[in-house]
């Protein structure tokens, strides 16, 4: 493993760097990691790249960037007509370009790799007329059931997204605005920006914040959506509900019973003409504000809410319907309940390697209940 990466221009045009940088293959992400762990004197050096790709990114517009991609093409053909260089390991595009072109195409060639990686839609300056192009929004991050993964924002926030999770970054975030639009769960560390807010925006609520710690769970098909403050003040906007605004200090939450608020063919929920959820009053969902559950593991203290950023499960008195909804989401697998008086049932613990069935065994020796594995690999828990 070389370690002589000196140069952050050429770390910005390296698609293994790139890849790296937004967590999208498995194999590039060890890499690096292995790089800092070899070098630990380049982390700072590596920081500082990964820092101004971020920006990079965060430039412009997709405007003309397939006329860009075919004229970069063009040119890259045309110099290696002129030179036998033998790509080498993982060369991507710009691998071919000399100190002479590299100056000239750099921009060019980073967002064509960025796009090439399918990274949202990332925006850029149009280097060969010297324009601006219109930008659009500036990138899209997801995850799957039973994925987790960590990116950093353009403007230095890291989150860290839970299974079945979307975030999409709005136009000009981190230069003009830092907005976001959440579904699922996501555990946000803000840098802070007294002059730019940090807004959340989810489908039940807005959360405003200048820079702290927090957590979001907005699943649509859960039962309830939360808020949770682990350090610093948070504005929470509820959107269908005429409260004020609710106004979360460390250790507290805020929660959003959905009642009415589905995405069900059955639903209450629908859009008007101008796009914009309805709900029917007589369905208008139930909040509350409380403080934050804390359970153990191993002796040490778990905040409930958060647990999954380490890799747990946790729950604090919480009724088997509602653990069930989080043991199907943390394992990717359909659960259903047959008895009204199971779905009741009240339980505290905390998991972390432990299997699906390993979990119900211990559950069961607290509460009277059963349960069975179906054909399709489906739990059914029953009385």
């Amino acid at each position: 493993m070389q370690a002589d990466f000196n140069n952050i221009s050429d770390l910005l045009v390296n698609d293994t760097f790139i890849s790296y940088c937004f967590q999208k293959n498995q194999e590039d992400v060890d890499f690096w990691n292995k790089y800092l762990e070899t070098y630990p004197d380049k982390r700072a050096f590596i920081e500082k790249a990964k820092s101004e790709l971020m920006q990079i990114s965060a430039g412009a517009g997709m405007a003309e960037r397939e006329v860009q991609l075919q004229q970069l093409q063009n040119m890259v053909v045309a110099y290696n007509r002129g030179n036998n260089d033998t790509p080498g390991e993982k060369r991507g595009i710009v691998s071919y370009f000399t100190t002479a072109y590299s100056r000239r195409f750099r921009y060019a060639a980073i967002i064509i790799l960025v796009a090439g990686l399918g990274i949202g839609s990332l925006v850029m300056y149009n280097v060969f007329n010297k324009t601006k192009a219109t930008p659009t929004y500036l990138a899209n991050y997801t995850t799957k059931e039973g994925e987790r993964k960590s990116v950093q924002l353009p403007d230095g926030s890291i989150i860290k997204l839970n299974n079945v999770t979307q975030i999409e970054l709005d136009e000009g975030f981190g230069r003009t605005n830092r907005t976001l639009r959440l579904t699922g769960e996501a555990y946000f560390d803000v840098v802070k920006n007294p002059d730019i807010p940090f807004i959340v925006k989810t489908n039940v609520m807005d959360i405003r914040v200048k820079g702290t710690i927090f957590n979001v769970k907005v699943y649509p098909f859960q039962q309830q959506s939360e808020a949770t403050v682990i350090k610093g003040l948070v504005e929470v906007h509820p959107l269908y509900l005429n409260s004020t605004v609710v106004q979360l200090k460390p250790s507290e939450k805020y929660i959003l019973l959905n009642e009415g608020i589905k995405t069900k063919p059955d639903t209450t929920v629908r859009q008007n003409e101008s796009g914009v959820l309805a709900i029917k009053k007589s369905l208008m969902p139930k909040d509350r504000k409380t403080s934050v559950s804390t359970t153990y593991s191993d002796g040490e203290p778990i905040i409930v809410e958060t647990a999954w950023t380490q890799d747990k499960l946790s729950f604090y008195d919480e009724p088997l319907e509602q653990i069930a909804e989080k043991l199907s989401q943390w394992y990717g697998v359909k659960i259903t309940i047959q008895s009204n008086e199971v779905k009741q049932y009240s339980f505290t613990a905390t998991y972390s390697t432990q299997t699906l069935e390993m979990v119900l065994n211990t559950l069961q020796t607290s509460r009277p209940f059963k349960y069975k594995k179906t054909d399709d690999g489906s739990f059914v828990l029953y009385k």
